[in-house]
């Protein structure tokens, strides 16, 4: 109340022992931020003072897809990661971005793509990366935080596809049975 809202840019690499390796990459290329570690932290208070949390946990992606507004889901920017799952943040209400090579997922994001063209977006460079985060933002500014429309869009098309996707698994597990 009172002051403006700070973005904080949260890294949760795939790996928590690479953390350290990007907190202190982040602190030689940007010595004036406040970069702190997740397992560092002595209370929620100490995230107001810091610009970047690196996450060195396991299993903890949900809780921080929960409350942010928009995700740029990692191993989609080089090629022969694959991608990772854009389906998870879009259920929490957390509008994925992602990169240009998505081996393992294309099938999510085009299943996504085809509910709602809104609610996932694809990024190449800073430029659209950056301009795609403050869409969201601005979005989210203008709604109701986690009512935003880029949100619902995402969370309802990730429910959708979800439906669908047990749907068929159903459908296969039924066969199978009675066919015995």
């Amino acid at each position: 109340q009172g002051g403006a809202e700070r973005p904080l840019l949260v890294i949760i690499p795939r790996h928590p022992r690479r953390c350290a390796r990007v907190v202190d990459a982040l602190a030689r290329q940007h010595p004036s931020w406040c970069v702190q570690l997740h397992s560092t932290m002595t209370s929620l208070a100490s995230l107001a003072s810091a610009d970047v949390l690196v996450v060195d946990a396991l299993g903890v992606m949900g809780n921080w897809y929960s409350i942010a507004d928009v995700a740029l889901v990692g191993g989609s920017l080089v090629q022969g990661v694959g991608g990772h799952n854009v389906v998870e943040p879009a259920l929490l209400g957390c509008v994925p971005l992602h990169g240009p090579f998505n081996e393992n997922g294309q099938h999510l994001i085009d299943g996504l793509r085809a509910i709602d063209p809104a609610c996932i977006q694809e990024v190449s460079s800073p430029a659209q990366l950056a301009a795609a985060v403050l869409a969201v933002l601005r979005s989210v500014r203008d709604g109701d935080a986690k009512s935003a429309p880029l949100q619902r869009a995402a969370a309802a098309a990730a429910q959708r596809l979800s439906a669908s996707t047990c749907a068929q698994l159903a459908d296969s597990v039924a066969a199978v049975v009675f066919e015995q």
